[in-house]
């Protein structure tokens, strides 16, 4: 398990804490797991030092401090160190206790070392002490670490985990309530210690997307890209965004909230994918309807690469946003074997953001790592198979090792030149075993899917129901996607292995860029839609409106 240094405070990841303190205390106290944690308000603001005899620490216990509102003058004393030191520059990181502090505990000591008006009209000044005892002292995550055991070949976290999974097993974070009650958010060590990046709206989608929203960040956070594997359905199309929403249920709750405990939802932009998808089975998901699309993938076993994040617009929930590949296994027959295909290496994440999210691949290259068929002692690839690219460039290869796995890799141009490729990859397995498909086991979709947001785009819908009927289709030719080209460059995969020094040692990278072609389009698209009311725009966007003292 990959297991990136982190602090104490996976407690904070359980249910708020329960308060152990009378309410006059200067000292509260919660704990799980292995952590116990203390908040102290109302610090010292006379010279000398004040001994909380609550918090008793002993030689090789480990210890994190964070702190908010005015510390600037603030002392802290640790047992076994020789004098008190500014708390600000302690502050953190993980210390252990040294052993010239003995095995009896003894109380930590806070003091002040300024004047009290140095304070005046500044917020008062608070601590946390997080503390985990010397005998279950180890390496661990932060509760909302991305971590994970292993990587697929191209050196990306395979089936990854958040750090409060691996901590404290069959527990999902809640990540709104660990992040936003420490300060500085994600950038706190009680909550990670990755540091995130973050995505969020302009113009008329940052007022609508922070419309309701309860959480300081109306927008995506950001980790690594992931693989992850497990049966796929199909959920929606969003009209605001243009999104393909998907749903995957994760081999082991992998990457799962407990804002999202069942699935976790892929999206990926119709107008950058599918729209100009043109082999056979991708024309059929293209010109479907929900029922359609659901009897194309719904409990297909797929693969799934793309940028795990949390969409905190939409209370946290986790998500894979964008999805860069994806892999389905749409057709289970050793005679006629099929898995629909799309590789990218760029993508936007939605309403609530204004980047384009690019991932650079070690080689420029992506490699899908397909199972191997029971019974089966060859394989050749069928003459159907078809893939076709929107620029020239692209290669691509396929692979066979025996009683292993079959690859399929692309080499794409750079993120900046927007190439994809997509298409149907069709085997014929042989052997004197090989079986029949027999299906694949996966659990029916739900009647309807659980709500996991969604609630700025929601709003748009809204708006767009309330125009009547011939208003509505006048506006059609303006708020629909642009007209799409078909990508037609032929892709020939050629058979054998890629050449390569050796496996990608450097997991790749993400840049992300502002969006300036899709946040216009947007735009356009939102302005359209409020002029169709002639200035009286109802529900809460048009309160938003009137509120708003400078207009997007």
């Amino acid at each position: 398990m990959r297991l990136l240094v982190a602090v104490a405070a996976v407690v904070l990841a359980v249910a708020a804490p329960t308060w152990a303190a009378a309410p006059q205390s200067a000292v509260t106290r919660w704990g799980g797991g292995d952590w116990t944690v203390w908040r102290i308000d109302r610090l010292p603001a006379d010279r000398g030092l004040t001994e909380y005899a609550d918090i008793r620490l002993r030689a090789g216990d480990a210890v994190t401090l964070d702190a908010g509102g005015c510390i600037s003058r603030t002392l802290v004393w640790l047992p076994g160190t020789a004098a008190p030191v500014p708390l600000a520059g302690a502050l953190r990181r993980q210390t252990i206790i040294p052993a010239s502090a003995g095995n009896d505990s003894r109380a930590l000591r806070l003091g002040f070392a300024g004047a009290r008006r140095e304070c005046a009209g500044q917020p008062e000044g608070y601590v946390f002490v997080a503390v985990k005892r010397a005998e279950v002292v180890e390496v661990t995550p932060a509760p909302v670490d991305l971590v994970w055991e292993g990587t697929d070949v191209n050196a990306v976290a395979l089936n990854p985990k958040w750090g409060l999974q691996v901590t404290n097993p069959g527990t999902l974070p809640d990540v709104g309530q660990i992040c936003f009650s420490v300060p500085d958010y994600f950038e706190n060590p009680l909550c990670s210690t990755q540091h995130p990046g973050i995505d969020t709206p302009t113009g008329l989608r940052r007022l609508i997307c922070s419309i309701g929203t309860k959480s300081p960040i109306a927008g995506h956070v950001n980790w690594y890209p992931g693989t992850f594997e497990g049966p796929l359905y199909w959920d929606s199309l969003s009209f605001a965004d243009r999104d393909n929403n998907v749903r995957l249920i994760p081999l082991e709750q992998n990457a799962l909230t407990a804002q999202n405990p069942e699935n976790i939802k892929g999206e990926f932009d119709s107008r950058e994918t599918t729209n100009h998808f043109a082999t056979p089975w991708w024309t059929s998901f293209r010109k479907a309807g929900t029922p359609g699309r659901k009897s194309l993938i719904d409990g297909k076993p797929s693969i799934l690469y793309g940028f795990t994040s949390v969409d905190c617009e939409h209370h946290c929930v986790s998500e894979l946003h964008p999805v860069w590949v994806l892999a389905i296994h749409v057709q289970d027959d050793p005679a006629d074997d099929v898995w629909a295909v799309f590789m990218r290496n760029w993508g936007n994440e939605g309403f609530c953001s204004s980047a384009q999210h690019e991932v650079n691949w070690p080689g420029e290259r992506f490699t899908l790592t397909l199972p191997w068929r029971v019974g089966a002692a060859a394989v050749e690839l069928e003459g159907t198979t078809q893939f076709l690219a929107n620029v020239e460039g692209i290669s691509g290869r396929w692979a066979d090792v025996p009683n292993e796995k079959v690859t399929l890799t692309f080499a794409l141009p750079p993120p900046s030149d927007r190439a994809r490729v997509h298409g149907e990859l069709h085997l014929r397995w042989n052997g004197p075993t090989v079986g029949a498909g027999g299906g694949d086991g996966a659990p029916a979709a739900p009647s309807a899917w659980d709500e996991q947001g969604g609630e700025a785009e929601a709003l748009v819908e809204d708006l767009l129901a309330r125009l009547p009927p011939e208003k509505r289709q006048a506006l059609d030719p303006q708020l629909g996607p642009s007209k799409s080209l078909l990508d037609a460059v032929p892709v020939v995969l050629q058979h054998g292995p890629v050449e390569e020094a050796g496996a990608p040692v450097v997991p790749p990278s993400v840049t992300s860029r502002p969006d300036p072609g899709r946040t216009a389009e947007d735009e356009r698209r939102l302005r359209a839609l409020l002029a169709a009311f002639r200035g009286r725009v109802p529900g809460p966007i048009g309160v938003a409106l009137d509120r708003e003292p400078e207009k997007p």
